[in-house]
Formats: structure tokens, C-alpha cells, sequence
């Protein structure tokens, strides 16, 4: 039931381009979509114990950006581990995904994501069920090749926040040292399934 609706914009000199105003607002619109069905995907699929949302821009319907290919039957799902932290629970899933000759070529690139699978591989932070952080190791491993399928779903409740140093806008934050001993145990276990995919 809500309508966000941009009139008399002041800021459009940003997305101006030598095609016009049009393409401009369109090349903005596009990257707004994106952002939207990866950060509320549980949201749009409807994931059990969530109500199913619908987002619409310019009468398009959003559909879902699942980083961790759900869909696909070659998606391994391994061990979900639970770390108590202050009498709360942090749920941390780890996944490999396909590889490329597991799935269409389309269907990989989209799973790769905007950046690609080297950049998005690593830790996804969601905050009740909305995806705050995507793509980071954290600093507790590098980025490389062999581990480019590897994805980690961590779910934290509103109650830590403190402990995880939210910023206002819920757009940083970094595990407590309780929880950075579990996710270097994870990613232990993950990148090696990530390495023989």
C-alpha cells in the first residue's frame, strides 16, 4: 500500500547523458530495480513465515535476485550453523553455487550478479530477512578464484545491532569476535566445497 512518487526532481543534472534526459532516468531506474530485488528478495519469493511483497516500478513487477540460486538443483546447500550471542540467535547458511556447465549461460551470469561472481562471492548479512551487506569476506579470507561460488546467508535480529556496530542506515556493519570465530569455521568448510566445484 505504498506509493513513493519523485516530482520537481533537483538532482538530474547527475543523470544527464549525451542521449538525453530519457535514457538517463531509464539507466538510473534499471540500477534501482536491481537494487531492490536483490536487498527484499526473501520479501518478493514470500519465504516461509514472511508475507509475499510486491514492488512495482513504473507498472513493472519486481521479481526476486536470489544470490544463492535456490532454483537450481546443483546448488549445494551445506550445514546451517546457529552461534547464540546475547541470548540471540545468528543463523549463518553456506552454499556453493553451480557450476557453469550446471546451469544456462544467462541463468550464470544473472546468478553472478552486477560484478560478477569474483566480486559477489562471501557473506551475506540480512537483518530480519532484509539483505544489508552483500558480497564480503570480512577481511577473514581473500577473494579469489577458487572460492568465487562461495556464499554465506548470515541472519541477525534487530537485537544485536549494537553488537554488530550498525550504522544508522543499516548499511555497515562487522560481526562480534563470537561470531567471526564461527564464520572463519565456515569458511573453512565452504571454500573447499567452493574450490572442487
Amino acid at each position: 500500500g505504498t506509493l513513493v512518487l519523485w516530482r520537481e526532481l533537483d538532482r538530474l543534472q547527475v543523470i544527464h547523458s549525451t542521449t538525453g534526459l530519457e535514457t538517463g532516468m531509464d539507466a538510473v531506474m534499471d540500477r534501482v530495480q536491481k537494487h531492490l530485488e536483490l536487498v527484499f528478495h526473501r520479501f518478493l519469493t514470500g519465504e516461509s513465515g514472511l508475507p509475499k511483497v510486491s514492488i512495482r516500478i513504473n507498472a513493472h513487477t519486481l521479481t526476486a535476485a536470489d544470490p544463492f540460486g535456490l532454483q537450481f538443483p546443483a546448488t549445494q546447500q551445506l550445514n546451517r550453523e546457529i552461534v547464540n550471542v546475547a541470548g540471540a540467535d545468528v543463523v549463518i547458511q553456506p552454499y556453493v553455487l553451480p557450476h557453469h556447465s550446471k546451469i544456462a549461460a544467462g541463468e550464470y551470469e544473472k546468478l553472478g550478479g552486477e560484478d560478477g561472481h569474483l566480486r559477489n562471492q562471501g557473506f551475506y548479512i540480512y537483518r530480519n530477512r532484509r539483505l544489508i551487506i552483500s558480497g564480503t569476506w570480512f577481511r577473514l579470507v581473500r577473494q579469489s578464484e577458487l572460492t568465487k561460488l562461495a556464499r554465506v546467508q548470515v541472519d541477525i535480529p534487530n537485537t544485536l545491532d549494537h553488537l554488530w556496530t550498525l550504522d544508522v542506515k543499516k548499511s555497515f556493519a562487522a560481526p562480534p569476535e563470537v561470531v567471526r570465530k564461527e564464520l572463519r569455521r565456515v569458511i573453512n568448510q565452504i571454500t573447499g566445497g567452493s574450490q572442487r566445484v
